[in-house]
């Protein structure tokens, strides 16, 4: 029996319905909007891509769900704000023909929406949910990612000097250019003196001398703030160097010229100067890499107030060992253990060693040591220092050789940073490491803080550092001497010595006002019970010397060098005599010295 003709045009109709709802769907799924389609019982029937991203969920879980199951979570959560939040989930209850504003919350990010609700039929009783956002910091950005030339000076701004120079690379032109970086000098200071108006003047004043003194075919650029950059452009790598230096000749002759400003009845008259920092193209192989060295060269130049200073390979050497650092600090975070070296201390009167300075020695991942004190700047520039000073307390304390070495009357020492002891917590958080050990009472431990660290952080310091002390631990200013310490403050403070400073001590052999000074320190640590630590002893002639300035107590490579616990140990695990015996040649064949990680390729 042949189908008759209206079951095929019925056929026809519901594969012509579902093809254009396919499409219907598809298209809606695709639109930026969050956009949600609820059934006559208030139940979600349907949403699209951009409402599953806001819910972080997927149409499958959410189909079904009711209005407040939709929306609760992306209401104001904040319990002042409740009344609003009612309000807005009675308005999205009710589903009924209105529009109106709404926050949106996902996790820490407010979202402003408008939301306009439309039935789908009037006969029916579904109806459409459209939030259209009107935030005006996403309005901002999205125009913001399409302007790419500074309103200020009409310079190109970031956004547009990278696309430039991603067209650059692609074209490999940048064999043949060079980039100079420029920082202008105490800008701050202008700012904060005269205010942002007369600031924007510098600024425009500045852009206007730097595309005078550049060529048609060179590209000038503001990346922000007072942050500079020209791209200069030849024909031959050979002559850029040339180009960059023409440049920032004729900018500095142009910079002696002041820039005369009125401000209200009163003219100003204010000098600019910038840093230069220059990398040449076929240093980089990317915009970002070309743009990290100029900077870091830039940098350079700020150090050494020089008029402009080239990426080179020292800056790549500098470069490759912060790369080294953060690496191997991100290790350490993660496995939460850092290597470390032992150095003894003496008692010069009786040859005795009575303990340990645990010295940090991070390595990188092909072994070698990192420059310790490269590695606390890294950390102190981050402000996460805190949290390496009790890894390293936890990793010597938890070591089973330094357990066999320090005795019940023997001391261990370890370096605190200043910094570290800036939060508030810190002296708690290492007391909890120590009282985990078990092993090692606390008036076994001297804490080393730098002076210098010490004294500019003194008001900060103090309580933490009286918590440390008043749990047992001595307390000593390492480096003394480098700082600027007052006797008065030395006897007040909360500390029970200190560690002379090896430059200190070294003028003393040649010159008499340090060893004056440093007799007279001996007979005042005697005199107020303070212990005293000289560093750098290297020779039986340093010893003899320090021993006639009234100091006993000593540290230095002729003693010990710093080196792993274990080697401080015999076979049996038996303590050697303060490490003299098993130090291996200084001069050949030692994989302790302390001459750290220099790279040259």
């Amino acid at each position: 029996m042949k189908p008759s003709s209206t079951n095929r045009n019925t056929e026809y109709l519901v594969y012509a319905l579902r093809d254009s709802l396919g499409k219907l769907e598809a298209a809606l799924s695709k639109v930026d909007e969050p956009i949600l389609i609820f059934d006559e019982d208030n139940k979600l029937e349907w949403c699209n891509e951009a409402f599953e991203n806001l819910a972080q969920k997927t149409r499958i879980t959410l189909i079904g769900s009711t209005v407040s199951d939709c929306f609760s979570p992306f209401t104001n959560p904040h319990t002042h704000q409740a009344k609003r939040r009612e309000d807005t989930l009675r308005k999205l209850l009710s589903l009924n023909e209105e529009t109106f504003n709404i926050d949106l919350y996902q996790q820490t990010t407010q979202r402003k929406y408008e939301c306009e609700i439309k039935r789908v039929d009037q006969r029916a009783g579904s109806k459409i949910v459209v939030l259209k956002s009107i935030d005006s910091q996403a309005i901002i950005d999205a125009l913001t990612d399409t302007i790419e030339s500074c309103p200020l000076t009409g310079l190109l701004n970031r956004r547009g000097l990278k696309t430039y120079l991603t067209k650059l690379f692609k074209r490999q032109d940048h064999l043949n250019a060079g980039l100079i970086f420029f920082d202008l000098n105490k800008f701050k200071e202008v700012n904060d003196c005269y205010g942002h108006e007369i600031g924007d003047k510098v600024l425009i004043h500045f852009a206007k001398q730097l595309s005078t003194c550049t060529r048609r075919c060179d590209v000038v650029s503001r990346l922000s703030g007072d942050e500079f950059v020209v791209v200069v452009n030849t024909t031959s790598k050979d002559r850029v160097k040339e180009s960059i230096e023409s440049i920032v000749s004729r900018l500095t002759k142009l910079c002696q010229i002041p820039l005369h400003v009125q401000q209200e009845d009163k003219e100003l008259v204010i000098w600019i100067k910038a840093s230069a920092g220059a990398s040449l193209g076929y240093w980089a192989n990317s915009p970002e890499e070309l743009l990290i060295q100029a900077d870091q060269a830039m940098y350079r130049s700020k150090e050494r107030s020089s008029s402009i200073h080239y990426y080179g390979k020292e800056l790549e050497v500098t470069r490759k060992q912060n790369k080294l650092i953060r690496d191997s600090a991100d290790a350490i975070i993660q496995q939460g253990h850092v290597p470390f070296h032992l150095q003894p201390i003496i008692d010069l009167r009786k040859k005795e060693c009575i303990g340990y300075e645990a010295l940090m020695r991070p390595r990188s991942e092909s072994g070698l040591i990192l420059p310790p004190h490269r590695f606390v700047e890294h950390f102190e520039s981050s402000n996460n220092i805190k949290p390496i000073d009790e890894i390293v307390f936890h990793s010597v304390l938890n070591d089973r050789a330094t357990q066999s070495l320090i005795k019940e009357n023997s001391r261990l020492s370890l370096n605190l940073s200043a910094v570290t002891l800036r939060t508030r917590g810190a002296a708690r958080a290492i007391l909890k490491v120590i009282d985990d050990a078990k092993w090692i009472k606390t008036s076994q431990i001297i804490v080393e803080i730098t002076e210098t660290g010490f004294i500019q952080n003194l008001n900060h310091l103090s309580s933490e550092v009286m918590q440390l002390a008043e749990a047992g631990l001595t307390i000593v200013l390492d480096d003394f001497g480098s700082g600027f310490t007052g006797f008065t403050q030395l006897i007040e403070l909360p500390i029970n010595g200190f560690k002379i400073d090896q430059q200190l001590f070294h003028d003393s052999f040649t010159e008499s006002k340090p060893a004056s000074v440093l007799q007279a320190m001996a007979l005042i640590a005697e005199k107020t019970n303070l212990k005293v630590i000289v560093e750098g002893i290297e020779n039986e002639y340093h010893q003899q010397h320090m021993l006639s300035l009234g100091f006993h107590y000593a540290q230095g490579f002729d003693l010990g060098l710093p080196m792993p616990p274990e080697y401080y140990l015999d076979p049996n695990g038996n303590h050697l005599r303060y490490g003299l015996e098993c130090q291996l040649d200084k001069q050949k064949n030692n994989p302790f010295n302390p001459n750290f990680l220099t790279i040259s390729q």
